[in-house]
């Protein structure tokens, strides 16, 4: 309701920033209720608003995260770099560092997988971590089996008030 609120505001009025934002997070969104392809949707074309560095990176990094969740690899790691380098942005670099988390751990790499809660540590940033983990069951999977990474998942489980993945980790 809220985000069709913004959409209505910003057709009266176009800000490039809203409509990044919108994307993004609706995109997020579904991407977290297990419909990639349809979070995918809301940011897989090439944005040419007007707004800050920071808000493309975050539309890039989501694009990056829609490509690993819909199994295009190669292709998130690459998008997730280019919004890595448009913004120092801290959501920016949680969400693109976790885009390449996914694609670790659909390799089975767990070691490299856990840089992503590095990423989120040292920025004190972990919405984007919780969303990536909600929308991939298996980086979440990939989590619950370090035992290092237990206190970490959860303390933010029981934080976002997310039964369903405290139940997992």
């Amino acid at each position: 309701l809220l985000l069709n609120a913004i959409e209505s505001t910003f057709r009266d009025r176009p800000l490039g920033h809203h409509a990044l934002n919108v994307a993004a997070l609706r995109g997020r969104m579904l991407m977290q209720l297990a419909r990639p392809h349809d979070g995918f949707d809301q940011v897989k074309f090439d944005a040419e608003y007007q707004a800050a560095p920071s808000m493309h990176g975050e539309y890039l990094a989501t694009r990056a995260i829609g490509l690993a969740l819909v199994g295009s690899h190669e292709a998130a790691l690459e998008v997730a770099g280019i919004a890595s380098k448009l913004s120092i942005a801290s959501e920016v670099q949680v969400l693109a560092r976790g885009a390449c988390a996914i694609v670790e751990a659909a390799a089975g790499d767990a070691a490299g997988a856990s840089g992503l809660v590095d990423v989120a540590r040292d920025r004190m940033t972990w919405d984007p971590l919780i969303c990536c983990v909600r929308a991939s069951p298996k980086l979440a999977e990939c989590f619950a089996s370090q035992d290092h990474l237990r206190p970490t998942f959860e303390r933010l489980y029981r934080l976002s008030n997310d039964r369903s993945l405290a139940r997992k980790a």
